[in-house]
């Protein structure tokens, strides 16, 4: 990680304890959020466990390390979903008989499934009896942007870890010490939205955001739940969404509802992400009588919205969105 992610030490520090010691799972579970930086994290991890001689890192000059440099490690084996596709059950088979081979370099095999959500329930279920019956030497790497969603047998079988979003005043301390400099009056109200994905903002800050990026779909995505607010307190219009925004307008949708059940716990006013609209946010869940349970089903459905488009080709998934927008106007 080339740059210093303190939130993410603790971390760090358990798994290298347990690696030194012998106490490693065989299996690990770790949220997607490369806005704090899980993504450079996990691939350095990767390089720890393949190397030859580590250390509180790898070493970076064995063998292994320099196959890895390469991106031709024969011992690592990586399978993601293609354009948002499910992860099918012959994909997970193929992984596991090539996981049933000795190690090439004499060290680890690692494997890394990606958009782990995306099995299908007979992937999983192949990806289970691997879990259940792991060969030597072998560590599994999931990761999933909704852990959640995985099968809970799966889950089980997994040694399961989160990172939390670090507090707003250690994310303005670290913008600081990245930017050198304090962050200006214009940039404030970007803290306030984007605390959660300090990674993202601080691309954001540098003007080093690309359009095709993680970083840009998590600003754009912020940007779009200012327009949901707008919407949901009768001040403005909801969205015409394009059929290939859909997956930006439903992250929006799913961050827009999070920020209702923080409001509606009445968590402090520095733990929201819009903070500006609380009030008036407040009063239309007052005013339409909406409980917790309500705020849950709705994101559950966008979840199910998420699966659904995802498993199933030919689902309209603006008609999906809309009905969902629908049902909260009703509240």
């Amino acid at each position: 990680m080339s740059v210093s992610l303190p939130w993410l030490r603790p971390l760090w520090q358990q798994l290298t304890t347990d690696l030194h010691s012998g106490r490693l799972s065989h299996a690990h579970c770790f949220p997607w959020q490369p806005e704090l930086g899980l993504d450079r994290f996990i691939y350095t991890w990767i390089e720890m466990l393949l190397c030859l001689q580590p250390s509180q890192r790898a070493c970076g000059n064995c063998k292994s390390c320099l196959l890895g440099k390469a991106k031709t490690h024969p011992d690592f084996y990586e399978l993601s979903s293609e354009d948002g596709k499910a992860i099918g059950i012959d994909a997970v088979r193929s992984l596991t008989m090539s996981l049933q081979q000795t190690a090439n370099q004499a060290g680890r095999k690692v494997a890394w499934i990606r958009d782990a959500e995306l099995l299908t329930v007979a992937a999983a279920n192949a990806l289970l009896k691997t879990l259940e019956e792991p060969t030597a030497e072998t560590i599994l790497i999931v990761s999933a942007s909704r852990p959640r969603l995985l099968l809970p047998t799966l889950l089980s079988r997994m040694q399961k870890h989160t990172v939390s979003s670090p507090p707003l005043i250690e994310v303005e301390a670290w913008l600081q010490q990245q930017l050198g400099r304090a962050l200006t009056a214009d940039e404030q109200p970007w803290l306030q939205r984007l605390a959660h994905a300090p990674l993202t903002l601080l691309a954001k800050l540098r003007g080093e955001v690309e359009s095709h990026s993680a970083a840009a779909f998590e600003a754009e995505a912020h940007a779009a739940v200012e327009q949901l607010i707008q919407a949901f307190c009768e001040v403005g219009t909801w969205p015409t969404v394009d059929k290939n925004k859909v997956r930006l307008w439903l992250t929006a949708s799913e961050y827009f509802i999070q920020e209702l059940v923080r409001i509606y716990l009445q968590l402090p006013h520095v733990q929201l992400h819009h903070p500006d609209h609380q009030s008036e946010l407040q009063r239309q869940l007052q005013m339409r009588h909406v409980n917790q349970q309500q705020l849950n089903d709705w994101l559950q459905t966008c979840y199910a919205i998420r699966r659904w488009t995802t498993e199933q080709s030919g689902l309209n998934g603006v008609l999906l969105l809309q009905d969902l927008w629908a049902e909260w106007q009703i509240g």
